[in-house]
């Protein structure tokens, strides 16, 4: 469904420290009534965030974009949003709350192809009436969506990664919420051109974090669409980002130096991670 409408010029960064968020509080989905035991918090857009700036503020917060893979799950997560605040998108066509479905590209349109972002089957889907369109060629993430503006259904629409049309957003969680704790987050991209500090295609990849003595602590590969989290001590970090494994720089970067092959497949980012904060990271290949 094309809706026109693009995101804003200021980082995910910025957003998050400069707005409230008006959110639900954090409900399980209870294995005794069937559930998964996962907790999920619906959201009301406020801000006029896009897809991919819903999808950092989910990671983080610990969690991701909710993956709906069962009749049983969508419904109990459109009894969270089902009231019309949830569906007053800016485009005035009912577009309601982003979820954790993708669409790769070079996938078979309008239809196949899709995925969730953790990896989850795409077993289950909730399209409604004509959907997914792939409107003006380029639509490749899901939400919930009525057509009817403040009307809740439990029915799906694509739109693209900087679309603003979305009435909020619906994070889910594997574990309880836990107490603030400092680390990082973000995502990795390669090639293309520079737009709202989101730089080119998420790609696969691997970080690698080094303390201040430059020995590794941790190292970890991204999703699928190129995000990676990661709790650590508050403190200076060197992230190494590689391509493959391949590329893995030592266990002690002190007499390193990143390859300067192109293209490129390594890439250094400086940090500094506060106490109880997460922090925002790009990766750009």
């Amino acid at each position: 469904m094309k809706s026109n409408f693009l995101s804003l010029s200021t980082s995910v960064l910025f957003l998050l420290c400069g707005f409230t968020l008006h959110a639900q509080s954090w409900v399980q989905w209870d294995p005794a009534a069937g559930g998964n035991g996962h907790w999920y918090k619906a959201v009301i857009n406020t801000n006029h965030f896009n897809w991919t700036q819903l999808d950092q503020i989910a990671h983080s917060e610990g969690g991701y974009l909710a993956t709906i893979t069962s009749s049983n799950e969508n419904d109990f997560v459109f009894s969270l949003i089902n009231a019309p605040e949830f569906f007053q998108g800016i485009g005035g066509n009912g577009s309601g709350p982003a979820i954790g479905g993708y669409q790769p590209n070079g996938s078979s349109e309008p239809a196949g192809g899709w995925l969730w972002e953790t990896g989850e089957p795409w077993s289950y889907t909730a399209w409604a009436p004509g959907q997914p369109d792939n409107g003006g060629g380029v639509e490749n993430r899901a939400h919930f969506w009525s057509g009817t503006q403040g009307v809740p259904t439990p029915t799906w629409n694509d739109l693209t990664a900087d679309d603003q049309n979305l009435g909020g957003y619906i994070i889910e969680r594997d574990e309880p919420l836990a107490p603030s704790r400092p680390g990082f987050f973000g995502q990795s991209f390669q090639g293309g051109i520079p737009t709202l500090q989101v730089h080119g295609t998420p790609v696969r990849s691997f970080i690698s974090a080094y303390d201040s003595r430059d020995r590794l602590v941790r190292r970890i590969p991204t999703n699928p669409v190129g995000q990676f989290y990661a709790f650590v001590k508050p403190g200076e970090y060197t992230l190494v980002g590689t391509l493959s494994s391949r590329d893995f720089p030592p266990a002690n970067i002190s007499h390193w130096t990143a390859p300067t092959n192109s293209p490129t497949t390594t890439t250094v980012v400086h940090i500094t991670v506060p106490t109880n904060q997460l922090t925002l990271v790009e990766i750009n290949f």
